[in-house]
């Protein structure tokens, strides 16, 4: 039965790449939410015969089942002070992850949110129901919901000079923490490494109005106003923790957003466009020191030293910011020069200190400044600079 001398046993080929299983292992939970909500007011309803117009209102009407046609509209008598409304809202969520490999991780979610509702008018003279609106556009088309005042909000990526040549797209983050010892090629060479994090996220929206128009006896909805929003919060961040309590991380933010004034897609000449652009930059490097005081006592016999805590920290924080804002007015076809254009920065170095557990305080010292680069002063823009200097001591005392 064993294999004879001189032979090779064959071995089985090795299974390589991904199953099924070990996808299907890699996404998050998917978490899916829906609402539709469809809310109807009445109020206004009095009439001679109030018992009788409360009687008659049918229970298929009043759970929502049904529509106007279930009024009973001959005992209105002319006595409505309020008009009707309804309103119908909706709204989609969706949310999972995907686990790239053990240390990255992203992140996806998706929202979508619609809000329609209008009010009814009446004239009740014929003892009928009418709805001058709804006449107009569709003749005894009653149940037709046309959005009279309606709103639409929902992850978009917005590209353009308006923010309409994009696309929807969820949400997503991404996080990666590298711990250098666990992958092969790094070992021996950023040992002065604990750790590193790396960070990134987009968020991005659309939000439109809309409105009930009419033109030259033509009706039709079309857009108020409309706000697309792109940020990156953060673009990038980095945090490494090094050996021996040194810390530093920076991070950059972006964030570019669009109001739209008037139907821009139908008439952008008549419609107003602002963007909004900002940049923010942050630095921060900080090392502690806790090892403690050792303070001889040469006067005391039974006390030689007294040994007391000591946690020192030494920080720098660094921020540079950038707004600035182009607006396109009505009547034109491009951007004017920037409105709003200002740049700052400022850094600050600081020193917090412990001596046991009673006394604690900080010294730091803040320099800044703010460039706007709309105001000329003697060939140079317009610069404020402000500084900061402060010490704050805390002592607790026990009685």
């Amino acid at each position: 039965g064993g294999a004879r001398p001189g032979s090779k046993t064959e071995k089985k080929p090795e299974r390589s790449g991904i199953s099924i299983s070990d996808l299907l292992g890699k996404i998050d939970p998917i978490s899916v939410n829906y609402s539709d909500e469809f809310q109807k007011s009445n109020s206004g309803i009095a009439g001679s015969d109030t018992g009788r117009i409360y009687k008659d209102v049918t229970y298929k009407y009043r759970y929502g089942f049904g529509g106007n046609d279930y009024l009973p509209t001959e005992r209105f008598e002319g006595s409505i002070n309020q008009p009707f409304s309804n309103r119908l809202s909706r709204s989609l969520r969706l949310s999972s992850g995907l686990k790239l490999t053990r240390s990255i991780q992203l992140r996806l979610d998706y929202k979508q949110n619609m809000s329609t509702g209008r009010k009814y008018q009446f004239k009740t003279t014929s003892g009928d129901y009418y709805d001058e609106i709804i006449h107009i556009i569709a003749f005894e088309d009653t149940l037709e919901l046309l959005p009279y005042d309606s709103s639409l909000t929902r992850n978009y990526l917005p590209l353009g000079p308006t923010g309409k040549e994009g696309f929807t797209a969820p949400n997503y983050s991404l996080n990666w923490r590298i711990n250098p010892g666990q992958y092969k090629w790094l070992k021996g060479k950023l040992d002065f490494i604990k750790s590193i994090t790396l960070q990134h996220q987009m968020s991005s929206s659309e939000s439109v109005r809309y409105r009930f128009n009419e033109e030259n006896g033509r009706y039709f909805i079309g857009e108020e106003s409309s706000t697309y929003t792109l940020s990156f919060s953060p673009l990038i961040k980095a945090d490494l923790t090094f050996a021996g309590n040194l810390r530093t991380g920076i991070g950059y933010n972006k964030t570019i957003k669009t109001d739209n004034q008037g139907d821009v897609t139908i008439n952008f000449s008549n419609a107003s466009v602002t963007k909004t652009y900002q940049d923010n930059m942050t630095l921060n490097v900080s090392y502690s020191y806790n090892k403690g005081i050792t303070i001889p006592v040469p006067f005391l016999k039974k006390i030689d030293v007294i040994n007391m805590q000591n946690e020192i920290t030494f920080s720098l924080q660094g921020k540079y910011g950038m707004d600035k804002k182009i607006v396109k007015s009505s009547g034109k076809t491009d951007f004017g020069d920037p409105k709003n254009f200002r740049v700052n920065w400022e850094v600050e170095p600081q020193l917090s200190y412990r001596f046991s557990k009673n006394i604690d305080g900080k010294f730091f010292f803040k320099y800044g400044q703010r460039i706007d680069k709309t105001q000329i002063l003697d060939d140079e823009y317009k610069k404020d600079d402000y500084k900061d200097f402060g010490v704050t001591v805390t002592i607790r005392i026990r009685g």
